[in-house]
């Protein structure tokens, strides 16, 4: 079923010159076989070459449910499809996706990154803080760069500004040291701190 649909799709592509119908086909096959690679490479090529990436993306994003069996081919089908809604300006669609990534890898600190910064821009504060906080519980410092991702696209929306440490001499941006003991922890979902 899912193979001839791959070759189904050649021949929408090759011969009858359509590629768009070709990339619904290979979708739809990736949805059936999620672990194969080279159908998830076949999507991403026909979407490059269509401009057709919401469509692609949302094949891998179905994969992806398909794959939950196996926690980290499903977390590269989330990522690439994060990677393709942030590249047309799906900022919740790929913070979505993006959330599902660093569920499964907390420690993926790029996936940390896109989160943070789809968040922000999709307006979802406490989503971007929490993974910000996350990492730098996990890191034991907090990310100049994360930082920054947060901040950029909530300046207009609040005017707020947190500067990480700015080295007196070179004026370069380093981490900020902090200690995240289990003294304290702070519930986005609530507001409050509990020990």
């Amino acid at each position: 079923s899912a193979l001839w649909m791959l070759d189904i799709a050649r021949v929408l592509e090759l011969r009858a010159n359509e590629p768009a119908r070709a990339l619904s086909l290979v979708g739809r096959a990736l949805t059936r076989m999620p672990l194969r690679m080279h159908v998830e490479r076949e999507v991403l090529r026909l979407a490059e070459s269509t401009g057709r990436r919401r469509e692609a993306a949302q094949a891998l994003h179905w994969a992806a449910a398909v794959a939950s069996t196996d926690r980290d081919r499903a977390a590269d089908l989330s990522a690439l499809e994060a990677r393709l809604l942030e590249s047309i300006g799906e900022a919740k669609g790929a913070a979505d996706a993006y959330q599902q990534v660093v569920n499964a890898r907390p420690e993926a600190h790029d996936d940390v990154l896109g989160l943070v910064r789809t968040a922000a821009l999709a307006g979802a504060y406490g989503v971007a803080c929490q993974a910000l906080v996350r990492d730098a519980a996990q890191r034991g410092t907090l990310d100049a760069v994360l930082l920054d991702a947060l901040e950029v696209p909530g300046l207009g929306a609040s005017g707020y500004v947190a500067t990480p440490k700015t080295n007196a001499v070179t004026g370069e941006k380093t981490d900020v040291k902090v200690d995240f003991g289990t003294a304290m922890t702070w519930d986005f979902a609530v507001g409050t701190r509990w020990p």
